[in-house]
């Protein structure tokens, strides 16, 4: 038996294969479940552990003892929900033309629908002595669970990059006593993902927090007996480090799709509904570029939301009622203390507009591309960044001299648009 995908029905023998148990991967697979209950799904992960929520291991998970990890589904629910789940099993290969799936024990499994969520893959800088014991590139929980083992006990860590894994992991590490320093070879922190000003509040909160924050430089050499127990800077400089994590961003997890000959640009390249170059063959999440209407150009995005939206998109897809991703792009992190929520991408943005109170480190950017508003970034302004979500799924937004209006003024102008949107319907 296997699925009609558009009846709802089981007829033939051949599962919906999903191939990576993060976010996206678990995203479908649930979103699937409820729209279709009777539906073969198979997942597939690499990773032998239950799949758990990744957010919290480079924040809480770190600075809190007693966090624990949270898994995505419980057992239980693979069971009630007729998901197969191969765990510890990775997938040498597909052919799109057979509809087939083979694993790297030499089992095959043939699919009715394929679907990638590998995600992304960790960029690691070639350095004298990264493959000592202490070193750590956090990817998983296994990871996580290794930064607490050797940072707990330590008085000296180190992050080397500074973007979002580097700051939450240092201001975690901070919270937790720890005597932390920060290497970042760019000229700021979040370098491509924050308003300059963002980064300097961060930097700043970081800084009054402890922590040690070293811009335009690199790690030149890890030293130790096997164990780390010193860093160099390239400035020749020199310090104890009983722990280093390593954050120097991502990659999409291109590698299966190549070998299978799918087209690939900086993430697996797929059509407004997910769908690939292949027949038969979605991706979704982190490994997927997809094109975006609202900014003109294609998008790669790496988000809990981008996971959510992409992968109810592809279901919506599969189900034969296809709709164009538009979901408005989120992001959050706990930087320094500082919650900085972002809401749109500041693709094309040559203006910007600051509102709020940056005395009291509470304020937000609002990003224009001519007078166009592309993306806003807030810190500690919820009820802004909620405003702007609100804004960007109307698919109306204000104007420049809208947001210099003020709050009230935005909004009194949302809840009259969401009116005339209501009415239109």
């Amino acid at each position: 038996m296997v699925v009609d995908l558009k009846k709802k029905t089981l007829f033939t023998a051949h599962p919906v294969v999903v191939v990576g148990a993060g976010h996206a991967g678990m995203q479908f697979a649930t979103h699937l479940t409820e729209a279709m209950p009777g539906a073969r799904i198979v997942l597939v992960d690499a990773d032998a552990d239950w799949p758990c929520h990744k957010p919290p291991l480079s924040k809480s998970y770190l600075s809190d003892r007693r966090e624990t990890l949270r898994r995505l589904r419980e057992p239980s629910w693979f069971v009630n929900h007729n998901v197969g789940f191969r765990r510890g099993v990775r997938v040498r290969t597909f052919n799109t033309r057979w509809q087939t799936v083979s694993f790297d024990n030499g089992e095959h499994l043939q699919y009715s629908r394929l679907i990638l969520a590998m995600g992304s893959r960790p960029r690691v800088p070639e350095i004298p002595g990264l493959d000592q014991a202490g070193v750590v590139v956090l990817r998983n929980h296994r990871d996580a669970e290794q930064i607490r083992k050797w940072a707990y006990p330590a008085t000296y860590a180190v992050v080397l990059g500074g973007g979002y894994i580097g700051v939450e992991t240092a201001t975690a590490l901070a919270r937790h006593g720890r005597k932390v320093t920060l290497i970042e070879s760019g000229p700021r922190l979040l370098r491509t993902i924050a308003a300059e000003s963002i980064a300097a509040l961060v930097k700043r909160r970081l800084e009054r927090a402890g922590v040690r924050v070293f811009l335009n430089t690199s790690l030149s050499e890890v030293c130790g007996d096997g164990r780390i127990r010193r860093i160099v800077l390239d400035s020749g400089e020199s310090f104890p480090a009983e722990v280093l994590i390593v954050g120097t961003g991502a990659e999409p997890d291109t590698e299966l799709a190549e070998r299978a000959r799918l087209d690939c640009d900086d993430g697996i390249l797929v059509s407004p509904t997910m769908r690939t170059s292949a027949l038969n063959v979605y991706a979704v999440g982190d490994c997927a570029r997809f094109p975006s209407e609202r900014y003109g150009i294609s998008l790669r995005l790496t988000s809990i939301q981008n996971a959510n939206d992409t992968a109810r998109c592809a279901v919506d897809a599969i189900r034969g009622k296809p709709v164009p991703y538009k979901a408005s792009p989120w992001f959050w992190t706990d930087a320094g203390g500082a919650r900085v929520q972002i809401c749109g991408v500041p693709v094309g943005a040559n203006n910007s507009l600051s509102c709020g109170d940056p005395q009291r480190e509470r304020f937000s950017v609002y990003h224009f591309s001519g007078d166009q508003l592309v993306a806003v970034e807030s810190v500690d302004e919820p009820h802004t960044h909620l405003l702007a979500r609100r804004f960007f799924d109307l698919d109306r937004l204000p104007t420049r001299d809208d947001v210099q209006q003020g709050p009230e003024h935005l909004e009194q102008l949302y809840q009259r648009w969401r009116r005339e949107s209501l009415r239109r319907r």
